[in-house]
């Protein structure tokens, strides 16, 4: 009951205030899988195990939605340890917390998530430290390459 609590308060909490990104822009996580962002939220507060994080006042919590796209014939993997938002300061911000496919049984610890062959998979990752809520989320660091994302 408490995971499927977590999962409607991750939802909605997502859709409070979303950035209108370019979702048909497909970047390059590796030379077998492609990516995009589907959506970009921000939230006041997100939920880890039995804890609460809030956001100072004027700050949020950015929740990326990905779509991951294995162009390949083999299993392949995506590690959030690798996948950061770039500020406009230049600092890194973590992944914290990542969602796959918005399944109740998603560790959300997890960081690495395995996407099947010729298979997409969406992920929903949080990130912190917060940001200023009237942040635009511009450039995201992938494998140590840096994305400029696309809007409308």
């Amino acid at each position: 009951m408490n995971k499927l609590l977590l999962l409607g308060l991750l939802l909605f909490s997502t859709t409070i205030s979303a950035q209108k990104i370019d979702k048909n822009q497909w970047y390059i996580y590796s030379d077998a899988v492609e990516f995009r962002v589907v959506n970009v939220g921000k939230s006041r507060f997100y939920e880890k195990g039995n804890t609460t994080y809030y956001a100072e006042k004027g700050e949020r919590f950015f929740k990326l939605i990905f779509e991951f796209k294995n162009k390949t014939s083999e299993e392949q993997e995506i590690d959030f340890e690798k996948i950061f938002i770039l500020d406009p300061d230049d600092y890194l911000h973590n992944a914290e917390q990542v969602l796959m496919n918005l399944k109740v049984t998603t560790n959300p610890y997890k960081l690495q998530h395995k996407i099947k062959a010729n298979k997409k998979r969406k992920i929903i990752a949080v990130f912190v430290p917060p940001l200023p809520k009237t942040e635009i989320i511009k450039r995201l660091v992938i494998n140590d390459e840096i994305y400029e994302l696309d809007y409308n």
